[in-house]
């Protein structure tokens, strides 16, 4: 790759990651349980994961990750990435560039990455792919998740129609948008709005990897715990380095959920919840 245009993408990066990496503000004042926050690398196996999280985003792009990581290692190359291309609902229009197995059972189209809200019982509570998440839309539905309102993980949080299958997008959004729809819709062909499909559904299990090469389950490491997963690229592949710069955006992004809500240094808000029915934190 050109230097030039490889330093650009680290410098964007970099830029982009400290402006996004602002804190994420509680609403309630009530005590509320720890955020299971877990980085999920996609890559051949662990050693290569671990090498390319040090080497490639710690050491070249000077990112800070602090979050749990586990393994998905069954990375496997389909194609070359670009370093501009163009998805239609969540899907590349020159093809699939990988495949791993929680890419395929989650259908989360080989995106170079995907963020992913889930609940105690592991129902899939919200989703993004995109780079420019609003903090306090996430706020709102971990903080409501781990206030377990009403004792049924309830949620306020609609996020509209969503812009394809990158957009912010919550259960409730999901469920609203079924209920105005009345009569009968003729269908020709994609639209604008476009639901990812497990939103709502329970989380399936598979095998993941420690950075160590231990082994462990996607259900192990949810743990019964509100929980944020962020699947990411790191496979030794150089085309790695065309998906760095958003990748590297996100995971300041989930580093910044990680300290407010997963170490718990969030200042509690103002308001008390009081059909709150928090589970002591697992320590």
């Amino acid at each position: 790759m050109n230097r030039v245009f490889y330093s650009v993408l680290c410098l964007s990066a970099i830029v982009t990651a400290s402006v996004l990496g602002q804190d994420f503000e509680r609403y309630s004042k009530n005590p509320i349980p720890k955020l299971n926050v877990v980085g999920i690398a996609l890559s051949s196996d662990a050693s290569t994961a671990k090498s390319v999280i040090d080497d490639f985003y710690r050491k070249q792009m000077r990112l800070t990750l602090e979050f749990p990581i586990c393994v998905d290692a069954t990375y496997k190359k389909l194609g070359e990435q670009k370093a501009f291309d163009i998805s239609l609902f969540g899907k590349s229009v020159s093809g699939k560039k990988y495949f791993t197995v929680s890419d395929s059972l989650l259908e989360l189209n080989a995106n170079p990455f995907t963020f992913l809200i889930i609940d105690r019982t592991k129902r899939i509570r919200a989703f993004s792919q995109g780079m420019m998440i609003d903090p306090e839309h996430v706020s709102k539905v971990v903080e409501e998740l781990l206030l377990n309102l009403d004792g049924k993980e309830n949620i306020t949080e609609d996020s509209g129609e969503p812009n394809g299958a990158e957009g912010w997008q919550t259960d409730l959004g999901k469920q609203n948008a079924k209920k105005e729809k009345k009569g009968f819709t003729l269908s020709l062909g994609p639209k604008k709005e476009l639901w990812y499909a497990q939103l709502g559904n329970q989380a399936p299990d598979f095998e993941l990897q420690t950075l160590d090469g231990g082994k462990t389950t996607l259900h192990s490491v949810l743990d019964g715990k509100v929980s944020a997963l962020f699947f990411w690229l790191a496979p030794t592949d150089p085309d790695i380095a065309l998906v760095g710069a958003g990748t590297g955006i996100m995971t300041q992004f989930v580093n910044s959920l990680y300290h407010a809500y997963g170490l718990g240094e969030a200042k509690p808000g103002d308001e008390e919840v009081k059909n709150a029915t928090p589970e002591p934190t697992k320590e």
